[in-house]
């Protein structure tokens, strides 16, 4: 395995990379772990002899096998074919996983986010088949994390459904082998709630020395859907489907409207930059964010993701003008948005709801069960019906 990252890039975003993404709560900790992290990460240049995990550099360490189960902890990015087809033949068979576990979607993270030699990724193993992969970075805060939790909305380990608890057993005790004084935990973030992690985690952790804590970081709405359109409409509040019906007809009749999906990379390119241009034109904190973390990151990743077949855009034009623009990624279940824009000067048509209730009738005419709005709790989701599925963050400290 070789670090894939190009290293000035990648100590160019770990300077600018964001405390929280926009809408999300800082995740806290007590000030005296804070001051202790902080003590740590000097002393931990100072004294590299003793250190296990947290050592930057270095071969990789020795594996731990037990009852036929391989667990490796690696420190760079893998550049194996073979690794890279096993990781997505295991991403392939689980029917909860996402494109934000994907090799793809790691890779642009921990290039993007993670300092050289602060990055580690877990493996398990049966043989040939590979069964868990778990990335994880150090933090300045000397915390091992799972990475990007900025741009990515679930972050739950890919870990075969079939063997998950053996497969926590033996990461728990590896972890547990390497563990050094430098280290105050490990904690991952955006866990969906009806994850089995939680309760396999919250059994085993203290058999392997480690405590559990589970707090709720953010919600991620979704809408379940119906079988059609209609069943759709009437489930919503009376006067939300009276103007859903008033705005679409409206863009139909007075704007011309069009509505495209665009699938491949070159026909999506220019509205692609068009999405992007409209993304600065949000509330400061986003708009920031995207100008300083989203551009980039997402100008490097969604073309490769588009190649596979993982993203696409959809794109409304109203009264001749490009008006609204969905970022979206599939996923087994339906379409996930990612990000969302719209033209300001073209709000008189509505551009939000409209190309919202035109890519929820796509999802439901394609027969998908869910329509999912990821992280944020903005308003305009309630009233599309949308439920909040919780997203905890998991702590994991040394009893």
């Amino acid at each position: 395995m070789t670090q894939a990252a190009d290293k000035s890039s990648k100590s160019q975003s770990s300077n600018k990379r964001p405390n929280k993404s926009p809408g999300a709560p800082e995740f806290s900790m007590p000030k005296e772990l804070q001051l202790a992290g902080r003590m740590r990460s000097a002393l931990r240049a100072l004294m590299p002899a003793a250190l296990k995990i947290a050592q930057s550099y270095g071969s990789d360490f020795d594996p731990l096998e037990r009852d036929g189960l391989c667990a490796r902890c690696h420190r760079d990015w893998p550049d194996d074919p073979k690794f890279i087809a096993k990781w997505n033949r295991l991403l392939s068979r689980n029917p909860t996983s996402t494109v934000f576990c994907s090799p793809t979607w790691q890779s642009a993270v921990v290039n993007e986010f993670v300092p050289a030699g602060q990055f580690r990724l877990i493996t398990v193993s049966r043989g040939e088949d590979l069964l868990a992969v778990f990335p994880l970075g150090l933090n300045t805060a000397s915390m091992l994390e799972t990475p990007g939790r900025w741009v990515t909305d679930y972050l739950d380990p890919l870990i075969d459904a079939t063997a998950a608890e053996e497969c926590w057993a033996i990461i728990l005790e590896l972890l547990g082998d390497l563990w050094d004084w430098s280290v105050i935990g490990v904690q991952l973030h955006n866990i969906r709630g009806n994850s089995p992690l939680r309760e396999i985690l919250k059994n085993l952790s203290p058999k392997f020395g480690f405590e559990y804590e589970e707090r709720i970081a953010m919600m991620a709405p979704y809408i379940p859907l119906p079988k059609t359109w209609d069943e759709y409409l009437a489930s919503l509040d009376s006067h939300e489907r009276k103007e859903i019906k008033r705005k679409i007809r409206n863009a139909q009749t007075k704007g011309q409207m069009r509505w495209l999906t665009l699938t491949k990379p070159d026909e999506m390119a220019e509205a692609f930059e068009r999405a992007l241009s409209g993304m600065r034109q949000a509330e400061s904190l986003k708009a920031d964010f995207t100008e300083e973390v989203l551009l980039g990151y997402l100008r490097r990743l969604c073309p490769k993701l588009s190649e596979q077949g993982d993203f696409y855009v959809q794109e409304l034009w109203v009264d001749g003008k490009a008006s609204a623009w969905l970022l979206a990624l599939r996923s087994a279940q339906g379409p996930m948005i990612y990000n969302t824009s719209y033209d300001f000067a073209q709000k008189q048509w509505s551009p939000g709801i409209v190309s919202f209730s035109l890519a929820i009738q796509d999802a439901i005419a394609a027969g998908n069960p869910i329509f999912n709005l990821l992280r944020g709790g903005e308003e305009y989701k309630k009233r599309l019906g949308a439920k909040d599925m919780e997203l905890f963050r998991v702590t994991l400290q040394p009893i």
